[in-house]
């Protein structure tokens, strides 16, 4: 939810998106951080 184009130009802050999914600004954090880790590996592990 954090890091889609939004065309509308509606900024969403992940406080903003932690009060709408029901959870803290750090649970969500933690939740951003293991999101682009799997990322970061999955896209390097393309590249071997």
């Amino acid at each position: 939810m954090r890091f889609i184009l939004d065309t509308r130009g509606d900024e969403r802050t992940q406080r903003k998106i932690a009060k709408e999914l029901g959870v803290s600004s750090s649970y969500l954090s933690r939740i951003d951080k293991m999101a682009l880790m799997k990322q970061y590996h999955e896209f390097y592990k393309a590249k071997l």
